[in-house]
């Protein structure tokens, strides 16, 4: 009797060590998958580092068909849609129609626009945008901020509407007088960083 009890609590104990063994063998399988996994990311931020997309700190945008660039996400919408339409669709998904601030953010967005398609941009009237008289003629971007650089086919006219980026211009702008007409639009969200030490 001793002797199956004996039997028992040494099959017991190697039944033991052997689970602690695994335990231990599943914990190291599982360090050696993590490490293998963050030195995959990093060698995808380092590659797109050269690649000049990503710097010490990987820009994360929230949507598949988001693109990010300085410090903001823009998606590209191909939707048809009316200027008041598309800033509240780009509201609702937490951003706004874009802004076009710097030469930079131009060719950006020039490098992901189909050239022969009108997009909206987050630009208007001064009296639109803030709810207070300007004169007419007076454009400034959704927060109310002046417009700075600009890309106009031409001068604008007096009376101007809502701003696009005009098909077979090159990607220069124009503005409508028609802001019910449906373009495509541009919406700017804000962005989100993956610390990343390269």
């Amino acid at each position: 009797d001793k002797y199956n009890n004996n039997e028992q609590k040494e099959t017991y104990s190697e039944y033991i060590i052997e689970t602690v063994k695994g335990t231990v063998n599943s914990e190291k399988m599982k360090m050696k998958m993590m490490e293998a996994t963050l030195l995959m990311v990093l060698v995808v931020f380092m590659v797109a580092a050269v690649d000049g997309e990503v710097g010490a700190d990987a820009l994360v945008c929230p949507g598949k068909q988001q693109q990010g660039f300085q410090g903001s996400c823009f998606e590209f919408v191909s939707l048809q849609l009316s200027f008041l339409s598309a800033q509240g669709w780009c509201e609702s998904t937490g951003g706004h129609l874009a802004f076009i601030q710097n030469i930079e953010t131009q060719q950006f967005l020039q490098k992901h626009l189909q050239p022969q398609l009108d997009w909206w941009l987050g630009l208007a009237p001064t009296s639109f945008s803030l709810g207070q008289d300007a004169a007419v003629d007076t454009l400034s971007w959704l927060d109310g901020t002046d417009v700075i650089y600009s890309n106009w086919v031409g001068k604008v006219a007096p009376g101007a509407g809502c701003g696009y980026i005009s098909k077979h211009s090159g990607f220069q702008w124009e503005t409508s007088r028609n802001c019910s007409q449906e373009f495509y639009f541009i919406c700017q969200f804000g962005l989100y960083y993956f610390n990343c030490l390269l």
